[in-house]
């Protein structure tokens, strides 16, 4: 049986900064070098192109598509915009991280918001020390407090420690509380919040390969979210 590839293949050693500057340099001056703009957005794969449309922000403070809007027009300025939009955004004309702020609301849509932000970290190596300092922060912002738990510190460990260090962190909590970290997210959370910091758990323990790259993991972790959430929650996450 044949198979069929895509043409656009992911670029080795890929540096977001390089396509950034060209686009930046076709823009400015007198017209706009519009060989360029096609160059870059056929000759990089989707992921890529989102990583370039970051970095360009964090270069110039300037917003590519709205910079691209302004220097194009017509059915080619449409055509170059759809092909900076995300998949998401493609399929519901609207990016993932907009629909859930407009959907959710309170402690779950931050969580939500967190998670698909995708600022957990790469590094697969466990820092134990590192490991057991979160743990006794996840203890003192929970059942360790005496007044109202602190969210924030939940949503910022557990959406931005590496998978293999998340998991140290919970071994950690689990000696120090001497009660699985499952006990302290069911006694200090409830709903939809419960729900989505437990199903970060299930998926760690249960079904997290080494295998799994981290984009995977999260988009899996959404799945279990939307399994798991109340009625209101499902249709966003869907």
């Amino acid at each position: 049986m044949d198979t069929h590839e895509g043409t656009i293949k992911l670029k080795e050693d890929f540096d977001p900064e390089k396509p950034c500057v060209r686009f930046r340099k076709a823009m400015k001056g007198m017209g706009t070098d519009t060989n360029v703009i096609i160059k870059m957005l056929v000759t990089h794969q989707n992921i890529q192109r989102q990583e370039y449309i970051e970095k360009y922000k964090a270069m110039y403070g300037r917003d590519l598509k709205e910079d691209l809007k302004e220097e194009l027009g017509g059915t080619f300025e449409e055509a170059v915009l759809a092909l900076l939009e995300g998949p998401y955004d493609l399929l519901y004309g609207i990016s993932l991280d907009e629909h859930l702020v407009s959907e959710l609301s309170g402690d779950f849509k931050n969580l939500m918001c967190a998670l698909v932000a995708a600022g957990r970290d790469e590094n697969q190596t466990v820092d134990t020390p590192s490991a057991i300092s979160d743990a006794q922060l996840l203890y003192d912002a929970g059942v360790g407090m005496n007044s109202e738990t602190d969210e924030e510190e939940f949503i910022r460990i557990l959406n931005t420690r590496s998978f293999p260090q998340l998991k140290e962190v919970f071994n950690q909590y689990e000696t120090l509380a001497a009660a699985p970290i499952e006990d302290a997210l069911g006694e200090e959370f409830s709903g939809d919040m419960k729900n989505g910091l437990l199903a970060i758990g299930e998926f760690l323990f249960m079904i997290w390969p080494e295998a799994y790259s981290t984009a995977a993991g999260e988009a899996i972790i959404l799945y279990y979210c939307r399994s798991s959430a109340g009625e209101g929650s499902t249709g966003v996450l869907r």
